[in-house]
């Protein structure tokens, strides 16, 4: 078996933070905390035997800072991109076999998304990360993915919305409502945590009418203050967003 390469090491060990990351977050411990992190328990999931090989790989640079402060660091922009994903949405949109009735559409995608964002660690994630790069390098490639995924999600946005017979109104661009349902889902997201547990607490499976989340409502309201009727759109009136 060929020895692998200083690349293929520093992949293996950032790619084992990230799963012990998840792990402790999953768990509610202290370790969701970077500066908890156990570096035994990060290198024993990468197949060693001590933490050796990452202050071998994490030496002190010419600044002086500190292997796991390195380390620490290189994982902040590893985990950055695990946090900004927006698959979920892709996965949602992808799930759709009827494109006949818009407010459908919308519905499931908005429920649907919302909860494998509940199940993804991703949130989780960003909370933590964002804590934790207060400012320099992390915090700008922190920026940067999330940079990224929101105009990955504008993209999708502005490659789906015809098919639900609608297009920009005058005042927004997929970039603007791209930011706004991201911010949606991560505050709603963090007050569910907080509180869905609590007697009388705002359960995110709550459903009104047909199955209506309260991030479908939501989503629902900023596409029909956003967009307007498509006039090249040939189906009937009422399966569209009304107006």
């Amino acid at each position: 078996m060929p020895k692998p390469t200083p690349d293929e090491i520093r992949r293996r060990l950032l790619d084992a933070g990230v799963a012990v990351f998840v792990r402790t977050l999953d768990a509610a411990r202290p370790g969701g905390q970077l500066a908890h992190l156990d570096l035994k328990e990060v290198a024993a999931e990468a197949g060693y035997r001590s933490p050796g090989m990452i202050y071998l790989t994490w030496a002190d640079d010419e600044d002086g800072r500190p292997p796991r402060e390195r380390f620490e660091a290189d994982l902040i922009e590893r985990l950055a991109e695990e946090a900004t994903g927006a698959e979920h949405i892709a996965e949602a949109i992808a799930s759709i076999d009827d494109w006949s009735d818009a407010d459908a559409i919308v519905r499931h995608v908005a429920n649907s998304s919302f909860g494998l964002a509940m199940a993804h660690p991703g949130n989780q994630i960003f909370e933590a990360v964002i804590a934790r790069a207060a400012d320099g390098p992390s915090r700008s490639r922190l920026a940067e993915a999330e940079l990224e995924q929101t105009s990955a999600l504008a993209a999708q946005l502005d490659t789906a919305l015809p098919d639900i017979g609608r297009r920009w109104g005058p005042d927004a661009t997929p970039l603007d409502v791209a930011w706004i349902l991201r911010s949606l889902e991560f505050g709603l997201w963090q007050r569910v945590r907080l509180v869905d547990e609590l007697e009388g607490g705002p359960h995110r499976e709550h459903r009104g009418s047909d199955g209506w989340t309260l991030y479908a409502v939501a989503v629902s309201a900023i596409l029909e203050h956003l967009t307007v009727p498509d006039a090249e759109d040939t189906r009937a009136g009422d399966d569209v967003i009304d107006d």
